[in-house]
């Protein structure tokens, strides 16, 4: 998510956790797909959370997703694999 802070993103993302927890009455285990974008490539980091996707059942997806081409591309997989959307 391009020109996001780690710290707003680390927040919404602490917002998303609260929710799913209190969606499946805190039996939820919240995958931790934070990755720390160093100087990798764009398409490398992508592929990281594709392979970190792979181990979900459940997707969550924060408001303003579509802005966001790796955010895109990652829905879409979910769509096409049958991954559970919770919330887009």
């Amino acid at each position: 998510m391009h020109g996001l802070s780690d710290e707003y993103i680390k927040t919404v993302r602490e917002f998303a956790k609260e929710d799913i927890e209190d969606q499946f009455d805190g039996n939820a285990k919240v995958l931790n797909t934070l990755i720390e974008f160093d100087s990798h490539s764009p398409i490398y980091n992508l592929g990281k959370s594709i392979e970190m996707l792979s181990k979900a059942d459940y997707t969550y997806f924060c408001p303003g997703w579509q802005d966001y081409r790796g955010c895109r591309i990652e829905h879409q997989i979910c769509v096409d694999y049958g991954i559970k959307i919770m919330r887009d």
